[in-house]
């Protein structure tokens, strides 16, 4: 099986990654809602993991954050 459970990542897990590079490059909720083009409330939500990440959008967050 090439994609076992060893890659599967929860949303919370997710939600802590985000905020670990956001807060590894000193950037707030706040400034980093504002260059993801989204609200303060949805990024806590996924840092939180109560709101899922949609994909569309790693890449952009991936971008800002500087992150591969």
């Amino acid at each position: 099986m090439p994609f076992g459970n060893d890659f599967a990542v929860t949303q919370a897990e997710l939600g802590q990654r985000i905020r670990q590079a956001r807060d590894s490059i000193g950037m707030s909720q706040r400034d980093f809602s504002e260059a993801v083009g989204k609200d303060q409330t949805a990024i806590s939500e996924y840092e939180t993991g109560k709101r899922k990440v949609p994909a569309v959008e790693l890449s952009i967050f991936a971008h800002v954050l500087q992150v591969p």
